[in-house]
């Protein structure tokens, strides 16, 4: 079960992190090859929800003000942008 674990996992990073430092985890041109699109879009789903749990436990480690302040300039920088 383990190895089935860190393949989850190997595949997850190469579609994630497409640019894994790490030379005992394949890229993602390694595993394109032999997934398919179901599993590619769990994989997605799948990061999504870790980046997503990552993020409201730095939220609640964060306080108001400081949020807001954070809020502001990315609002700022989205308006630089597409002004």
């Amino acid at each position: 079960m383990w190895s089935a674990r860190a393949e989850i996992w190997n595949n997850r990073d190469a579609i994630a992190h497409v640019w894994i430092s790490d030379s005992n985890k394949p890229s993602l041109k390694e595993v394109l090859h032999h997934l398919n699109s179901d599993y590619i879009d769990s994989l997605f789903a799948l990061s999504t929800y870790i980046v997503a749990g990552v993020a409201l436990g730095a939220l609640r480690e964060t306080n108001f003000k400081s949020a807001s302040q954070w809020f502001g300039a990315i609002n700022r920088e989205l308006e630089n942008m597409w002004g």
